[in-house]
């Protein structure tokens, strides 16, 4: 575990995006919580961000209200792409501990805390002792 080495995808538009992910990385890296077979992930969570970040600062330079062709008003394409990305990024986010309520969920289970361990609990304890 740890010390993952991460490229960011050459698709990522935005330096925001680029910094959350190396700070993202660098802090699961630090506390020992990622390793190789999670580099899907973060790829995944980088993209999602991304498109998240394209389709908000779009709409919010334009209209969420598009006129189609039969001249009626509709919700533009880029509210459902912003829908969608921030709901693959949040699905992502909760493995990882990155929203609130699953740091929460994460820290309320600690060894030792009189709580019998869960078959994921003692996977996680092997595969630490083993590295």
């Amino acid at each position: 575990m740890g010390n993952v080495r991460f490229k960011i995808p050459g698709s990522i538009q935005h330096d925001e995006t680029k910094r959350f992910i190396r700070d993202l990385v660098r802090k699961l890296n630090d506390e020992n919580k990622i390793d190789a077979s999670d580099i899907p992930n973060l790829h995944r969570l980088a993209t999602s961000f991304d498109q998240y970040l394209t389709a908000i600062y779009w709409l919010s330079e334009h209209s969420m209200i598009t006129t189609n062709k039969k001249g009626e008003e509709v919700k533009h394409p880029y509210v459902n792409i912003a829908r969608e990305a921030w709901a693959q990024y949040l699905d992502v986010a909760k493995q990882y501990g990155l929203t609130i309520k699953s740091k929460a969920q994460i820290d309320s289970h600690k060894p030792g805390d009189g709580v019998p361990d869960t078959p994921l609990d003692e996977y996680i304890r092997e595969k630490r002792t083993r590295g």
